[in-house]
């Protein structure tokens, strides 16, 4: 069984790369702070591998609300001569929910 993730979130960013295209997309939350709510933003970057999820992002516009979901994958490799984990959202889903408003 894999670990999974979901995130609906606004796309702030696309970077391409050859093999692989990364997004980032931004998430409200509300946090208390002393005896206030306040909102707060979430920063989550995902890993698209798939040529056709690829090809789906380039017709996104930043600030599209998107729907991704996919697999959590823990790496380990070797930086400096010390190890480094880390864990990246591999995407296996996704889909715009509303289009960003023009104007």
């Amino acid at each position: 069984m894999n670990a999974t993730f979901n995130i609906i979130g606004r796309l702030a960013r696309i970077n391409k790369f050859d093999n692989v295209t990364k997004i980032t997309l931004a998430t409200h939350y509300t946090k208390r702070v002393n005896d206030q709510w306040e909102d707060a933003t979430r920063v989550n970057q995902v890993t698209i591998f798939g040529q056709s999820q690829r090809t789906y992002i380039d017709k996104m516009t930043i600030g599209d609300l998107l729907h991704v979901a996919g697999d959590l994958e823990d790496i380990k490799y070797e930086k400096d001569g010390e190890e480094v984990y880390t864990t990246n959202k591999v995407v296996t889903e996704i889909s715009r929910l509303v289009k960003k408003q023009e104007g």
